[in-house]
């Protein structure tokens, strides 16, 4: 198994990533789709286009000004407007975004996700682009009928969907009220915000310390090499990969 490289900067989010990538489940399911799709190597190498929007959007992801998950987006976007099915686009990554989405339902997470996954199937790496908890959405009866789908199955993770609906007279000051109500009479009662579990920023240091002891390394081999010239004991290690562990096997963080 590889490790999915995050460079998400916020700790809570970077955290909800990698109680996600580092299940073993996750990463077997991840195997099997990269088999799927011959998926040998990363970064993905896009085609070229014959549609010339396209092209420009591949154009900036070789320049690394967008990620895979732009990508998708954005070529979704051009087979809407051009009534085209993506994968007559792009068959693999239309594939990987199928694929996506089963995970997302099997996993019981919000759609925002759905890019996560994506860009761990092609890429191998999340960052802050890829998991976005605030986007616009355009309702239509496709759309509709897939998020009405997913309330029937019970997969979105509240059982609702709180959205605010705007049209060409709404002012920002609408906005804004609209969300301050949301976020204090509606989100305040649950209070399921997640919280990271540790407020110095370790999440980061022990799951490098996990999945150095997942490919093979031991307790005191990492200490010596992570921490060089400390005379703490090696079992601080330990502690950090156990606390981890427990955290994936739970799926929730601790406090």
């Amino acid at each position: 198994m590889k490790m999915v490289e995050i460079t998400i900067s916020d700790n809570r989010r970077y955290t909800q990533v990698a109680l996600l990538v580092d299940r073993d489940d996750f990463l077997l399911d991840l195997e099997e789709i990269r088999a799927d799709l011959k998926i040998t190597s990363f970064p993905y190498i896009l085609s070229t286009y014959l549609h010339p929007e396209a092209n420009n959007i591949a154009c900036a992801y070789r320049d690394n000004l967008m990620t895979i998950s732009g990508v998708y987006t954005g070529l979704g976007d051009i087979c809407f407007d051009y009534h085209l099915a993506l994968g007559e686009m792009d068959q693999k990554i239309a594939m990987a975004g199928l694929f996506a989405e089963r995970i997302v339902k099997k996993f019981r997470l919000d759609r925002a996700f759905i890019l996560v996954v994506i860009s761990a199937i092609l890429n191998n790496k999340i960052s802050d682009y890829d998991l976005l908890s605030t986007y616009s959405l355009t309702l239509d009866k496709t759309s509709a009928g897939k998020i009405a789908q997913d309330l029937e199955e019970g997969v979105v993770p509240d059982g609702n969907i709180q959205t605010i609906v705007v049209n060409r007279e709404s002012t920002d000051e609408d906005v804004k009220r609209v969300y301050k109500y949301i976020k204090e009479k509606i989100f305040a009662k649950d209070n399921k915000l997640i919280k990271f579990y540790d407020p110095r920023g370790n999440i980061r240091r022990d799951r490098e310390w996990y999945w150095l002891n997942k490919l093979g390394m031991g307790y005191k081999k990492i200490w010596e090499l992570k921490m060089p010239g400390n005379t703490d004991s090696w079992k601080g290690v330990d502690m950090a990969i156990k606390r981890y562990k427990a955290m994936l096997s739970n799926g929730t963080l601790g406090s």
